[in-house]
């Protein structure tokens, strides 16, 4: 059989014209401000594999634009809040997100749930259609870097990128390649998930030095709401693991984890696509945004042989 490729370059950086300003807080340090400036979202598919933004319309890329006609996609137009999850929780289909607000001494936080329309994360459909089942893996162009407002060169890398989440969630396949059915799926389990931590290894200096942060840090996700409740509480939170929750890493030198991510199967696959900023990251702090972007970048492509 003929050896086919797929690239899939999803890129964020900024949504031009749209400042973001508005203040968010970190959860280990009170009243520190945490914000992207702004979000682009592109996509690109290649040999092979079509993606569409509505599966309906079929190229091999879809733009800003397209993701943002359609209504079920969440493609923020103000600062993005830390938030936190262990991805689906209780409900198929979705992932599930809580905010948290910081007392005045640092130590407790308050948890609420919150969804789409509240605009606190990046959430969007793709669709892809292949002819037969595939294997997907990330490659080599699979990168987050910090990005000037504007999106113009690299800007200093005050570590916001360390407390990003990209999230990957298969809500199901329509072999019959129906538009109106493969739109509907949503069957999507932690099963189906995947949770991409980057930047795993390192830390901003605030969390070396005060926090004693070090090596690949593993971190506890929000699992229910709750009224003033320790940062480590277990009835509050639970820690991602990769066995559970499927949890990948990847050091600042090897920038993307390697090996399968999903399956393709043959007609058209939904594919619900998450970022945030976890605010239970230990560099989920002020020192770690103040007036850069992040650009996050996926590729995907094909395992073969």
């Amino acid at each position: 059989m003929k050896k086919r490729r797929i690239l899939l370059a999803l890129i964020m950086l900024i949504i031009s014209g749209v400042s973001l300003t508005t203040a968010t807080y970190a959860w280990f340090t009170a009243n520190r401000k945490v914000s992207v400036e702004e979000i682009d979202v592109k996509a690109q598919a290649s040999g092979g594999i079509q993606i569409s933004a509505d599966a309906i319309n079929w190229s091999n890329e879809v733009n800003l634009d397209q993701l943002k006609a359609v209504n079920t996609n969440v493609i923020p137009t103000t600062a993005l809040k830390p938030v936190t999850t262990i991805g689906v929780n209780g409900e198929t289909g979705k992932f599930k997100f809580f905010v948290g607000e910081l007392n005045e001494a640092g130590d407790k936080v308050t948890l609420t749930e919150t969804n789409d329309a509240d605009n606190n994360y990046v959430a969007f459909d793709l669709y892809f259609y292949s002819a037969t089942p595939q294997k997907i893996k990330f490659n080599d162009a699979t990168n987050i870097v910090a990005k000037n407002v504007g999106g113009t060169g690299d800007a200093t890398d005050k570590g916001l990128k360390k407390s990003i989440r990209v999230g990957l969630l298969v809500q199901g396949n329509d072999p019959s390649a129906t538009p109106a059915t493969a739109t509907a799926l949503a069957t999507g389990t932690i099963a189906n998930q995947q949770i991409w931590e980057p930047n795993a290894d390192t830390h901003t200096d605030y969390a070396k030095n005060m926090l004693g942060a070090s090596g690949i840090m593993t971190y506890k996700g929000g699992t229910a709401a709750g009224t003033e409740v320790a940062t480590d509480a277990a009835t509050n939170f639970t820690t991602v693991t990769a066995e559970t929750h499927h949890l990948l890493t990847s050091t600042e030198a090897a920038k993307y984890p390697t090996g399968q991510i999903f399956d393709f199967q043959a007609g058209i696959t939904k594919v619900r696509v998450y970022a945030w900023i976890e605010g239970q990251d230990i560099d989920c702090e002020d020192t770690a945004s103040l007036g850069t972007g992040v650009g996050i970048t996926l590729s995907f492509e094909l395992i073969t042989g």
